[in-house]
């Protein structure tokens, strides 16, 4: 498909259009690879390196373009699902300015290539929209849809209704039960109206969430004193087969949310959760304060700088595809065979806690597993030891040479970005043959290696055995979304490994990394 150009697309006479309302181009197959990009979206980008479109032509997307969205929806995914689609995200450019993009994929199929290509369309809306987190669209799905809007004042206007008519039923069923003597056989029933009750409950505060009709209260709260006080309620949802374990810092500062929003959260997640482990398990929920003060790293997680709260949920079900990990959040959707699930729940965590200044982070794979990360603000800076900060970044001239091995293309450019600006000469592989060859080849110096703990072709632990028989030396750092003591409970983990939970900041990705260059 080299040969492909805006005229061939049917983008001729529309590209001058476009430019002159400052709207880029850039045309690109299924790998990735660029073939077509015009000036005006260079010139959007601020990507000085490149003098001319034409030099740009046969580089990656991922390497101009590491933060977009459609980089991550790309791998794996079919031309027909990503036709249409529409994305919103923070971009930092190399001059530092930081602008909010938004990006139109259409799919075109030609008559010389055998394969469909992309055009993605760029525009800078960081005028039009207070939004500072990726934000994902399906075709009609835009803010400024009218079919959009009209169909959140539908879905507001019947689950306030609906709420009413619960609440009647919840109403009469407490009557009867004030009415019935402890012993009586009926009560088994009229609570089961009651559980039933609740549930639907549920399902309309998602309706009146979505439709934005559900108004919230801010509060101070500590939320591990949330999670320890429904505690019960979360071993009923999850069952008698999958153990609930807490591993929650007792140091953890405090955020401002609505109380039943933060509620509604925590069972929406734990239900996933129990969905996933049908067969029982084991949930993890585990909560600590982070540093995103660096401003790179805030970025790459979709929050601003600060001090965050972490709420991690992981459980040791089947985990999800990759290639579904941003669409989990999307409104309708769902992994649930049909008939099961509204596909309303994630979407719902992510736009509470998006509204509250944080972000949800998904980290699994088929077979291993699920983590989600929640981050919130925290209402004061953590003046205790228990904050994940780290010493700062090592010199500029440290010189080690560090390879990364993900099969996360966006992941990797980030790691990579935040290693060489503190100096380290970095290696990339994204499966473990390329690292394996990396480490056979006698010029090329490696000092430590950053392996990813859930890999397609070989975990992280076997491929950090492959690499301490050719390489003795070599210091060993895994990265994973899960939990130490999770990763070794599923065997792919020794208990003396290190490692660092996604995401982290650069200052402290640095910082671990010295530390164990200089042991």
């Amino acid at each position: 498909m080299s040969g492909i150009d805006f005229e061939e697309m049917g983008l001729g006479p529309l590209a001058k259009v476009l430019g002159s309302a400052k709207i880029g181009i850039c045309i690109f197959d299924t790998h990735g690879d660029i073939l077509k990009i015009d000036k005006v979206l260079l010139d959007l980008l601020e990507l000085e390196r490149f003098s001319s479109p034409d030099m740009v032509k046969g580089q990656k997307l991922a390497d101009i373009l590491p933060t977009a969205p459609i980089v991550r929806q790309l791998l794996g995914a079919r031309a027909d699902e990503l036709d249409g689609r529409v994305f919103e995200f923070p971009y930092k450019t190399q001059r530092g300015t930081v602008k909010k993009l938004r990006q139109h994929i259409v799919v075109r199929h030609t008559q010389q290539a055998s394969q469909p290509a992309f055009c993605l369309f760029t525009m800078d809306v960081s005028d039009q929209t207070d939004t500072s987190h990726p934000r994902v669209f399906d075709g009609y799905d835009h803010p400024t849809s009218s079919k959009w809007d009209a169909l959140k004042r539908v879905t507001g206007k019947a689950a306030h209704d609906m709420n009413n008519l619960l609440a009647a039923i919840k109403g009469y069923a407490d009557v009867i039960m004030l009415d019935l003597h402890e012993s009586d056989p009926m009560r088994a029933d009229i609570e089961g109206i009651g559980e039933a009750t609740a549930h639907a409950y549920d399902i309309t505060n998602k309706l009146l969430l979505f439709s934005r009709k559900q108004s919230a209260t801010l509060k101070r709260l500590n939320i591990n004193l949330v999670l320890r006080a429904s505690q019960a309620m979360l071993s009923r949802i999850l069952g008698p087969s999958i153990e609930l374990v807490f591993r929650l810092d007792e140091k953890l500062g405090d955020v401002e949310i609505d109380t039943q929003q933060l509620d509604l959260v925590v069972r929406n997640v734990v239900s996933n959760a129990a969905e996933a482990m049908p067969q029982g398990g084991k949930l993890i929920i585990e909560t600590c304060n982070m540093d995103f003060t660096d401003a790179d790293s805030a970025a790459d997680s979709g929050i601003s700088p600060g001090y965050y709260a972490i709420v991690s949920f992981t459980d040791t079900g089947a985990g999800i595809d990759e290639r579904l990990h941003e669409r989990v959040f999307e409104p309708f959707f769902s992994t649930r065979e049909r008939g099961r699930g509204s596909g309303l729940g994630l979407c719902v965590v992510r736009g509470i806690i998006q509204h509250g200044g944080g972000n949800v982070h998904v980290d699994s794979a088929n077979g291993h597993g699920c983590s989600f990360k929640i981050s919130l603000p925290l209402v004061e800076r953590p003046e205790d030891s228990s904050t994940q900060t780290a010493p700062p970044s090592p010199r500029k001239d440290v010189g080690a040479s560090v390879l990364v091995v993900d099969d996360d293309d966006l992941l990797r450019s980030i790691v990579k970005r935040m290693l060489s600006r503190s100096g380290y000469e970095v290696h990339v592989a994204s499966t473990s043959r390329q690292a394996l060859q990396l480490c056979k080849d006698e010029h090329a110096r490696i000092d430590l290696a950053l392996l990813d703990i859930v890999m397609p072709d070989m975990n992280g632990q076997d491929l950090s055995a492959r690499i301490r028989t050719l390489r003795p030396e070599v210091k060993i750092l895994y990265m994973s979304g899960f939990s130490k003591e999770s990763l070794a409970e599923q065997g792919v983990l020794e208990e003396d490994a290190e490692l660092i939970r996604k995401p982290f900041p650069a200052d402290q990705l640095s910082a671990r990394i010295l530390a164990l260059l200089s042991s």
